[in-house]
């Protein structure tokens, strides 16, 4: 689904749930090895390190535009929740709470 947020923001959202199918822009991203399901948690998956299937962590790496170095962040969302992807490529796992104050479906 698209949403919209704050004055111009767009965005892809899926509620995150196992009793349908995903949509097309998430089941797109799973089949290419971008997001991983584990159990009740969808996430981003980072390189084909096994220690990271083993812990059942999921990263992502940020790049700063300055080049100034990165750092990883845990993105998760649970059943429940709803899985962000921003125009800039970025992911969110958040709350329905969050959503509903923050996003709009369109």
């Amino acid at each position: 689904m698209k949403a919209t947020f704050g004055i111009e923001g767009t965005c892809n959202a899926w509620k995150v749930t196992r009793a349908e199918t995903p949509e097309a822009w998430v089941q797109e991203l799973l089949d290419e090895g971008k997001l991983v399901w584990k159990k009740d948690v969808v996430g981003v998956f980072i390189g084909p390190t096994a220690s990271i299937g083993k812990a059942g962590v999921v990263t992502q790496v940020i790049l700063g535009k300055t080049g100034g170095g990165s750092f990883a962040t845990p993105v998760k969302a649970y059943v429940g929740q709803w899985l962000i992807l921003n125009a800039n490529g970025e992911f969110r796992g958040i709350s329905e709470k969050e959503f509903k104050k923050v996003y709009h479906l369109v």
